[in-house]
């Protein structure tokens, strides 16, 4: 079994106005089939707006899922490896507001229960996933509280390479005070959309 030390987090504000890109590099993952936007300051696309992916100079329309939060276009089948992948699109400008010492991440899935008569054992259905959690830094402002309500893109590391990204909203913002420590500010958050690891 692995183990890892905490490795970090950070949180963007995503409610710029979306501006877009034309036919922009990909960066093959070395699988051949997940590929991230090279410049990173592109990364974190419009869900409002289609993204447009050209392999070799062509559009293709199936075949691969888009990651929104992280700028990634995920191939259900390997490319060659001189293959060229490009995209098109509308990314968010971001700008970190923060970072943090802690950090939690809960995924769980809605379940409904499908037994039938004469069944012995339970049976349930998954008709809905969702995720929330909770980051924790050491107060500097007011910057977080101003941010309430606004859509936010966060990358939760497990180490260097690896991070859950995503989009979502703080639903509770803390701050917690003792005498013989530093000040610190516990935000809770709720998951807008889907998780990616990777």
């Amino acid at each position: 079994m692995a183990v890892y030390a905490g490795y970090g987090a950070n949180v963007y504000l995503a409610s710029g106005t979306p501006v877009s890109f034309t036919d922009e590099a990909m960066t093959n993952a070395g699988d051949n089939k997940t590929y991230t936007i090279t410049n990173s300051a592109k990364r974190f696309w419009s869900r409002a707006y289609a993204v447009t992916v050209k392999k070799n100079g062509s559009v293709i329309s199936s075949g691969f899922t888009i990651q929104y939060p992280g700028g990634k276009v995920v191939f259900s089948t390997a490319n060659a490896p001189t293959d060229t992948i490009t995209v098109s699109g509308y990314y968010i400008p971001v700008s970190q507001i923060g970072d943090g010492k802690e950090w939690t991440l809960d995924i769980d899935s809605d379940t409904e229960d499908a037994t039938t008569f004469g069944s012995q054992w339970k049976s349930f259905v998954v008709t809905r996933m969702g995720s929330s959690g909770s980051i924790t830094h050491f107060w500097n402002d007011g910057s977080f509280l101003s941010q309430m309500g606004s859509l936010m893109g966060f990358e939760l590391q497990t180490d260097s390479s690896k991070k859950y990204q995503f989009y979502g909203y703080f639903t509770k913002d803390a701050v917690k005070a003792v005498a013989d420590g530093l000040v610190e500010e516990p935000l809770d958050f709720i998951v807008d959309g889907n998780v990616y690891y990777g």
